[in-house]
């Protein structure tokens, strides 16, 4: 039973879209690749987490604390998602639970927002990085840009996963036209 209702024209559209997202294969591979993609994906959302809220609460500086805040709530929100997906690729629920219109329109959402919510941080890390700092270092003389540093890598990074995602997803639509099913 569906939780949130959809028409049929959007049905077919969301299971194509899954078909192409959910590899079929050697499942005990691809379980287990996934838990451990989801977990090192969920140690770095817990070191956001942990790094940007010890900085939120010592941070001196204006600028260095839109870092801390944004690397708090990103890394909030990706600790609630990946253990999500862990549980459900080890109980091989993941393309059911994913088939619900409202867990679909959830993920949609979530997308939504990471993306509005990366783009802030992109401007708050790699924006404003030489701006920080210069200003940070004059509200406290012992600053180091170790923090600023890591919330550049860390958004660097999520950029590429996002990119890689992507280009799989492209690459998967272009296999599915190429065999004809499309």
């Amino acid at each position: 039973m569906e939780c949130c209702g959809g028409s049929s024209c959007f049905k077919e559209w969301k299971n194509e879209c899954i078909d192409l997202f959910i590899t079929k294969g050697d499942k005990t591979k691809h379980k287990l690749g996934g838990i451990i993609l989801s977990a090192l994906f969920f140690l770095l959302a817990c070191a956001k987490v942990v790094y940007g809220a010890y900085k939120a609460g010592t941070t001196d500086c204006k600028d260095e604390l839109f870092v801390a805040i944004y690397l708090t709530i990103q890394g909030c929100l990706e600790a609630i998602f990946w253990p999500f997906l862990v549980e459900r690729i080890y109980h091989e629920k993941l393309q059911k639970t994913i088939r619900r219109s409202c867990i679909y329109i959830y993920l949609m959402l979530d997308f939504l927002f990471t993306l509005v919510w990366l783009s802030l941080g992109t401007y708050w890390t790699i924006g404003r990085f030489s701006e920080m700092k210069e200003t940070c270092v004059m509200a406290r003389e012992d600053w180091t840009s170790h923090f600023i540093t890591f919330g550049v890598v860390v958004t660097a990074f999520h950029w590429l996963a996002m990119a890689v995602f992507m280009l799989y997803m492209c690459f998967r639509c272009w296999e599915k036209y190429r065999r004809g099913d499309a």
